[in-house]
């Protein structure tokens, strides 16, 4: 499902206003600095447990945001906004508790019930081999993934690859589930034929799943 996040060669959004920040100043206000704290202590407290929220999950909900919101908050505000959430899915805090207000019950959108774990393996095998061509899918079904809009349909040339990796398209979903994990190097002039640099080349980390033949 394609949701505001995958932004890639979209039109109609205006000049990138460029901010001139101090490289030696990691954050731009104090609050942002507490916030990536606390999703870090978070995400090392999920490590420890099986059933507990990952990374892509983490993603997927930020993902969710209101189309709006998502594109008009601040980076780690939105950071906040999907912590809150998966916290409020997961029952450890309550609206009321947030807002201080008696608010209706909140609805839990996606389950993360646990599939079959497949071990990985540390051989390189796989349909596609390195400076191999391959063409990313047009379409995918998962309520979440990462196969950008931008390179659908578009051709590239693989050129590492990297064994069986969880697919995150549905680990984001608690379902662990390994697939063979490849980078994928596509032309500028192939995913924006106006490109002005026409040399140079996007590499992008795609699942098999994501991939088919040229032939």
């Amino acid at each position: 499902m394609d949701t505001i996040h995958d932004l890639g060669g979209r039109q109609g959004f205006g000049l990138i206003k460029l901010a001139k920040d101090d490289d030696a100043v990691p954050f731009q206000a104090n609050w942002e600095a507490r916030a990536f704290a606390i999703c870090l202590i978070m995400w090392g407290k999920w490590r420890k447990s099986e059933d507990g929220p990952n990374l892509d999950w983490f993603r997927h909900v930020r993902e969710r945001i209101d189309p709006v919101d998502y594109l008009t908050r601040p980076y780690f505000d939105q950071w906040v906004q999907s912590m809150t959430a998966i916290l409020l899915e997961e029952g450890t805090i309550s609206l009321k508790e947030l807002t201080g207000k008696d608010t209706p019950s909140f609805e839990i959108i996606a389950s993360a019930e646990k599939g079959d774990f497949t071990t990985r393996s540390t051989f390189f095998d796989g349909n596609y081999e390195v400076g191999q061509l391959v063409v990313a899918k047009k379409t995918t079904l998962e309520p979440y993934t990462r196969l950008p809009g931008y390179i659908r349909g578009r051709r590239g040339k693989v050129i590492l690859k990297h064994g069986r990796q969880p697919l995150a398209d549905i680990l984001a979903l608690g379902i662990e589930k390994d697939e063979r994990l490849y980078t994928v190097a596509f032309e500028a002039s192939e995913l924006w034929p106006d490109a002005e640099n026409k040399g140079d080349r996007v590499c992008i980390d795609l699942w098999e799943s994501h991939l088919e033949s040229t032939s």
